[in-house]
């Protein structure tokens, strides 16, 4: 029984690792796209 409860843990342990992974990729993209638009529009050098 608490062998098969550890497998379980371990299981949302990494769903949530990759989740939480999955998350910083995507605001980093996020980011990415953002700083990306206010340089094209010239936000960032008028900002600085």
């Amino acid at each position: 029984m608490k062998k098969r409860q550890r497998g379980r843990n371990n299981t949302a342990q990494s769903f949530m690792e990759a989740e939480r992974i999955v998350l910083r990729e995507h605001s980093e993209k996020l980011c990415n796209t953002v700083v990306a638009t206010q340089l094209a529009s010239g936000q960032l050098l008028s900002a600085s």
